[in-house]
């Protein structure tokens, strides 16, 4: 059983896979109670290899929306760097694969750690727009995006 974890779950301990799962179930039943939310549209997500998920953000509830959504497997998230400044949400956000961006953009680092991590077949998730968008409306791309989607060589999955 654990080697099939593992094997899912590419360069991921056993305690962290179980806690990811923990923190994903304990989403998505949150969010089927209190918004009966039921992902649509996921079958068409491949199951294994690099993925890059881009979504537009729009509320506080989208990374655990996007992320219940795309079954069997982990996704792994790039965030502001500012969520990172509060300890134990920092801690949350880095346990669940978070990459830390500088909101200035021209954060290199994270640009290359996002493209590591789909070099390894992780599935990564992007909100393009770097933040929130209070109104819906949809809000300039950061310019590191298009670099991204065209370095990543991969599937890029929209999310509506």
């Amino acid at each position: 059983m654990f080697a099939r974890l593992r094997a899912l779950h590419p360069g991921s301990s056993i305690r962290h896979i179980l806690f990811y799962a923990l923190i994903l179930n304990a989403a998505r039943l949150f969010l089927r109670v209190f918004y009966r939310v039921r992902p649509t549209g996921h079958k068409g997500v491949p199951p294994s290899g690099p993925l890059l998920i881009i979504a537009n953000h729009q509320s506080y509830l989208d990374p655990p929306l996007v992320s219940t959504g795309v079954h069997n497997r982990h996704v792994d998230f790039v965030a502001r760097a500012g969520l990172f400044k509060f300890g134990p949400f920092a801690w949350l956000i880095s346990t669940l694969n978070s990459v830390p961006i500088s909101e200035e953009g021209g954060d290199t680092a994270a640009m290359k750690e996002t493209l590591r991590r789909l070099a390894e077949g992780k599935a990564v998730i992007l909100f393009p727009e770097g933040t929130r968008s209070p109104d819906g409306a949809m809000r300039p791309f950061k310019r590191g995006v298009a670099v991204l989607v065209k370095r990543a060589k991969c599937p890029v999955v929209p999310v509506a």
